[in-house]
C-alpha cells in the first residue's frame, strides 16, 4: 500500500481464526475516523480459512511530508456511500440470542462504519407488520421505510418468514438481507452456499454492506380457504420433515440439535401418509401456457399438462432454496432465482417397502445432497402444485418451517423480490 502502517488490531478475534494482514482492498473499507495526524480506518479482511474479521489500521500522515499527497489519495479513492438500514430483530431467535448477537457483534461493526440504522425488535407477525405500516407513512419522511437501503432480518427462517408476508401486503419493495440466528437458518445458508469454513455473522454483516443483490422466488401457498394464503420463499413440507419441525418445538432450548432428536423418535415411528401430489412440470412450454392464462383472467386448474401421483407417502418436501435447514441441502439443482419449485418425494410403496435403517442412510446423506442418487427418492421441478391429504391424516404441513391448517394446499410460483446476498 501507499500509506505507513503503525499498528493494526482484530475488533474480533475468534479462537479458531488465524489471520494474515495483507493489503486494504479499498471496496472493503466501511468507515473513517481522523484524529490529528492519525487516520483510522474500518475495514474487512479475509483470513487464511477464507471466512472475515472486521479490522482496523491507523495510518500516520503529517501536512508537512509527502505523506499528505498519498492521505488524500487514500481519501480519493475510499469513496464510501453512506446508507440507511433497518434492522428487524427478534430476541427470542436462536434461544433469545437475537438482541445479544445484534449488540455484541453486529451493533459495533454499524456504529464504526459511515452507514447509519434503526432497529425495531418484534415479537409477532402482527408486530412486524405494525412496524412497517407505521415506516410506510408518507408524512414520516426522515423514517418512511422507502429511505433505507434494506431491512436486516436478525433472525431465523420464521422472522424472514413474517417480514415477507408484511413486506406483501403493504406493497414494500426493498431489498431484504439476513443475519441468520434461528435453529434452521435454511435461507441464510442458501444465501451464502458451499464454504470451506463455518459463517460467522461478520461473514453476512460483510455481504450485506457490500450491497449486492439478486431475485429470490416467491410462491403463492393457498389453503382451503380464501384468506389462508401466504407467500413461500423458502419450500413446503408435508410428513416426516414438518413433523420433526413442528414436533420438536418444545425442544427449542437445544438449538440445531432439537432436529436431531426428534429426527430420531420420527424414524423409529416411521409413519407415512395417504394423500394427492398433483403437479404442472416446469418447462417452457408450460411456463407461457400460464402466462396466456393469467393474462386472460383463467384459471390455470384447468390446464391439460397437470400430472398426479397418489398414494401413502413418507414426505414431500417442495424446495425453492437448494438448503431447508443449515445443514440439509434437500435440492442440490436448486437456485434462489430458477423459478423451479423442486419436489423432492419419497413414497411408502407395497412393492417397493423401505426399511428404518434406509431411511436413516437417506436422512444422512440429506446433509451433503447424496440422497438424490437413490431409487427411493423421486425429485420433479415444477412450477406449481396441490397437495390434498385426508383430514384423519395426523400428519403436519409447513410453509418455511411454519405450521398451517390446511387438509389441501395449492402453491404457484408468483413472484421475486431483492435479496442481499
Amino acid at each position: 500500500m501507499i500509506f505507513i502502517t503503525v499498528k493494526t488490531t482484530l475488533e474480533y478475534q475468534y479462537d479458531s481464526h488465524e489471520c494474515e494482514e495483507t493489503h486494504i482492498e479499498y471496496t472493503d473499507v466501511v468507515g473513517l475516523q481522523q484524529i490529528n495526524e492519525e487516520l483510522v480506518i474500518y475495514y474487512f479482511s479475509k483470513c487464511r480459512d477464507e471466512s472475515t474479521q472486521f479490522s482496523n489500521i491507523v495510518v500516520n500522515y503529517s501536512s508537512n511530508s509527502t505523506n499528505e499527497e498519498d492521505y488524500h489519495n487514500i481519501m480519493t479513492k475510499i469513496n464510501i456511500t453512506s446508507n440507511k438500514y433497518l434492522f428487524i430483530i427478534n430476541p427470542v431467535a436462536g434461544s433469545g440470542k437475537g438482541n445479544t448477537v445484534f449488540t455484541d457483534k453486529i451493533k459495533c461493526i454499524f456504529d464504526k462504519s459511515l452507514h447509519t440504522f434503526q432497529t425495531d425488535c418484534t415479537t409477532s407477525k402482527e408486530n412486524i407488520e405494525e412496524i412497517l405500516k407505521l415506516r410506510k407513512d408518507p408524512i414520516n419522511t426522515n423514517n418512511n421505510i422507502d429511505t433505507f437501503k434494506a431491512i436486516i432480518v436478525v433472525g431465523g427462517d420464521g422472522t424472514v418468514f413474517d417480514v415477507v408476508q408484511a413486506m406483501k401486503q403493504l406493497d414494500i419493495n426493498i431489498p431484504i438481507a439476513i443475519i441468520p440466528v434461528g435453529s434452521g437458518n435454511g435461507l441464510a445458508k442458501s444465501i451464502m452456499g458451499k464454504t470451506s469454513f463455518s459463517p460467522t455473522v461478520i461473514d453476512y454483516v460483510h455481504k450485506i454492506l457490500q450491497g449486492e443483490t439478486r431475485k429470490l422466488d416467491v410462491s403463492l401457498c393457498k389453503g382451503n380457504l380464501l384468506d389462508d394464503s401466504v407467500y413461500s420463499i423458502l419450500g413446503q413440507a408435508w410428513g416426516m420433515p414438518s413433523d420433526v419441525d413442528i414436533k420438536s418445538e418444545y425442544l427449542r432450548w437445544m438449538g440445531n440439535l432439537r432436529f436431531t432428536v426428534q429426527t430420531v423418535v420420527e424414524l423409529y415411528n416411521m409413519n407415512t401418509y395417504s394423500g394427492v401430489l398433483r403437479y404442472l412440470p416446469h418447462s417452457n412450454k408450460t411456463k407461457e401456457l400460464i402466462t396466456q392464462a393469467r393474462k386472460s383472467g383463467l384459471d390455470c386448474d384447468n390446464l391439460s399438462e397437470w400430472k398426479s401421483i397418489k398414494g401413502r407417502f413418507i414426505m414431500i418436501w417442495a424446495c425453492q432454496t437448494p438448503y431447508m435447514t443449515d445443514d440439509t441441502l434437500v435440492a442440490p439443482d436448486a437456485k434462489l432465482d430458477d423459478g423451479k419449485i423442486h419436489l423432492v418425494i419419497i413414497k411408502s410403496d407395497k412393492d417397493k417397502p423401505m426399511s428404518r435403517y434406509q431411511l436413516l442412510t437417506l436422512f444422512l446423506d440429506l446433509e451433503n445432497g447424496k440422497h438424490v442418487d437413490s431409487d427411493f427418492v423421486e425429485i420433479i421441478p415444477a412450477l406449481g402444485y396441490d397437495l390434498t391429504v385426508k383430514k384423519t391424516e395426523s400428519g403436519h404441513i409447513t410453509v418455511d418451517g411454519e405450521l398451517v391448517d390446511y387438509t389441501k394446499l395449492s402453491v404457484m410460483m408468483d413472484d421475486q423480490i431483492d435479496i442481499i446476498y
